[in-house]
């Protein structure tokens, strides 16, 4: 079914604001700063913008695959050789763009982050109409390099309104 051009227009408006945002987790991930000023940073980035978050900004550190989410009494912050991934969700009356990123200050780890964006970039070229769930999740896991292990239990999915996860799962 054809999207209409209002709901179109709320998931674009998401979608940009969406950027700002990941401009600002890049920035504002220094060593030595709170994570749950991080997340503040950025959620109010959002807010900034006209929007609100879809979910509290999510700041994973290094073994931590996803979904954390500091708490007003947070005391870690970003050490120089961690790996953080920032998870974050903003929405147009209910239109959720969601994305995420991963720094590593030191750079220790870039070769990893790198070879994750170039898996993605991929997936991105391989994608079209016609292609099936299956055949697009098998080819991602044929990109990963040999020596890098994908977190099996995380998936990319569909949005709905004022949902995060909707429909498919993608593998």
């Amino acid at each position: 079914d054809t999207m209409d051009q209002e709901v179109r227009q709320k998931y674009r408006e998401a979608g940009e604001v969406i950027q700002k945002a990941r401009k600002k987790a890049r920035q504002e991930s220094e060593t030595g700063k709170n994570l749950k000023d991080i997340a503040e940073a950025v959620e109010q980035l959002i807010r900034d913008e006209g929007l609100e978050p879809a979910f509290p900004v999510n700041m994973s550190v290094n073994e931590e695959a996803a979904h954390y989410t500091p708490s007003e009494a947070e005391e870690r912050v970003l050490n120089e050789d961690d790996v953080l991934k920032v998870d974050i969700g903003a929405h147009s009356d209910g239109y959720i763009a969601d994305t995420a990123l991963t720094v590593n200050p030191s750079g220790k780890y870039s070769e990893q982050i790198e070879a994750v964006e170039n898996v993605l970039e991929e997936a991105l070229d391989f994608i079209e109409p016609g292609k099936t769930v299956g055949e697009f999740g098998s080819f991602v896991e044929d990109q990963v390099p040999e020596g890098l292990t994908p977190v099996v239990n995380l998936t990319g999915h569909s949005l709905g309104k004022y949902t995060q996860h909707a429909g498919l799962s993608i593998p």
